[in-house]
């Protein structure tokens, strides 16, 4: 499982710098981009979150998952949609300052999400939900990865800086998963099932994050293909919801 997921994100991030952007290559990204979408939200929608309010149902009578959901989307929506665009506007003033940061903070907000989406995996006790989340990463990791890597190339940045980002921005999941399995045997079962519900919420606040303002509605901001787009979406929606019926 870890192997899969490291060979997924190294081979999507240095793709970039081994092929050319051609129009047939941006359909098949921007097809595959929009499944990862669809399965981003049914997983955080049919799995995730219900999973999260179920295991914390007994803490108390206040919604703790739905809170811990949007705490988690309001940290990303934060680094992204606010710091990603003061720095932007900060460069229009300075066009040929020092190399732009925008792929470190584009790592940044990947990493919080790869790593929070391990150690979810990692800590979740059931099957079904360990195939969900497992089938959700590998469909986003090398999609995001490639995004990346895109950035990093517009960027000129060198091979071995671009290959160390990469390989950094890979192993986030793996390591949540490690943790995800530490504390999941460290602690009893009781505090085991909070842990999982903890983490199920934050995971499904960054999917449903990652799902609609990162991927679709970037998908759609660009002209073309909408239909191919939306229908790749609701395949992936579809194939969570399939998944939720033996949960």
């Amino acid at each position: 499982m870890v192997v899969v997921i490291i060979v997924v994100g190294l081979s999507g991030g240095l793709l970039p710098l081994r092929f050319a952007l051609s129009e047939k290559n941006r359909l098949f990204f921007s097809v595959g981009n929009s499944f990862a979408g669809g399965v981003f939200l049914g997983a955080g929608l049919l799995h995730m979150l219900p999973d999260g309010l179920e295991l914390l149902g007994g803490i108390s009578e206040y919604p703790l998952a739905f809170l811990l959901a949007g705490l988690s989307l309001a940290v990303l929506l934060f680094l992204e949609k606010v710091v990603f665009i003061q720095h932007e506007l900060h460069d229009l003033d300075k066009v040929e300052s020092s190399p732009s940061i925008y792929p470190y903070l584009l790592a940044l907000v990947l990493s919080i999400h790869s790593f929070i989406a391990g150690v979810a995996l990692g800590i979740e006790t059931t099957l079904l939900a360990t195939v969900v989340i497992f089938i959700a990463i590998i469909a986003h990791k090398g999609a995001a990865s490639f995004a990346l890597g895109i950035s990093m190339r517009k960027a000129d940045f060198i091979k071995s800086l671009h290959f160390k980002v990469i390989t950094l921005f890979t192993i986030m999941t793996p390591a949540g998963i490690i943790l995800g399995s530490v504390l999941s045997n460290i602690f009893s079962n009781t505090i085991s099932k909070e842990l999982e519900g903890i983490f199920d919420s934050l995971a499904a606040g960054t999917f449903l994050y990652v799902a609609v303002l990162d991927i679709i509605e970037e998908e759609f901001s660009i002209p073309g293909n909408e239909w191919l787009k939306f229908v790749s979406i609701i395949v992936g929606f579809l194939l969570m919801a399939l998944l939720a019926v033996w949960s």
